[in-house]
């Protein structure tokens, strides 16, 4: 069953090329079951993307046990000023692509209660992006790899106003080029 703009639950096993859009209030809660693939091969397109603007409060969990090949966006409008709470992003299958999560610049509040890879996540470029986000626990016994030779990208990059509570890496994160982990405040400083 595949239903591409649902608000409360959007289950993919098989293969679905086409994008995943949600924006707005209410749960979001979006399975990849072990048989399920979300994008073509190859795709560097944004292939689930789930917004909020104005003073949304919304929750999200995503759980990949299949395989994700594009980009996966959790991003405020700008202007937002409400609330999002990703309760879990759990992979334990292949993501080949972009995972950008925060509030960016604006006044909202973005949560990450629990962030888990157990399975393989790559990118030629950074493979995961966080900004202004709370992440309460960051988990990671898997393989976390940028497997590019881009001078600026990271396998993680957590950003300006970000806080980690918890961090466990029982895995590999690595990247070819640069430094794997890379934390930087709001003025651009390496941490």
């Amino acid at each position: 069953m595949y239903t591409p703009q649902a608000r409360i639950n959007t289950t993919v096993d098989k293969l679905v090329t086409s994008p995943i859009f949600e924006s707005g209030n209410g749960p979001h809660s979006i399975t990849i079951e072990k048989n399920g693939t979300l994008g073509n091969a190859g795709n560097e397109g944004r292939i689930i993307s789930i917004s909020t603007n104005n003073s949304d409060t919304s929750t999200v969990n995503l759980s990949n046990k299949g395989t994700i090949n594009g980009g996966v966006y959790v991003r405020n409008e700008s202007g937002f000023n409400g609330t999002v709470t990703v309760n879990t992003f759990e992979n334990t299958g292949q993501v080949n692509g972009y995972i950008s999560m925060g509030a960016g610049t604006s006044q909202g509040t973005f949560n990450i209660d629990n962030f888990i890879n157990s399975g393989t996540m790559q990118s030629k470029s950074t493979v995961v992006h966080m900004t202004n986000v709370k992440i309460k626990t960051f988990t990671n016994y898997g393989l976390i790899d940028n497997f590019k030779n881009y001078s600026l990208a990271h396998s993680l990059a957590i950003r300006d106003q970000s806080t980690v509570e918890n961090f466990n890496n029982i895995g590999t994160i690595q990247a070819d080029s640069t430094d794997s982990i890379y934390r930087r405040s709001k003025h651009h400083k390496k941490l």
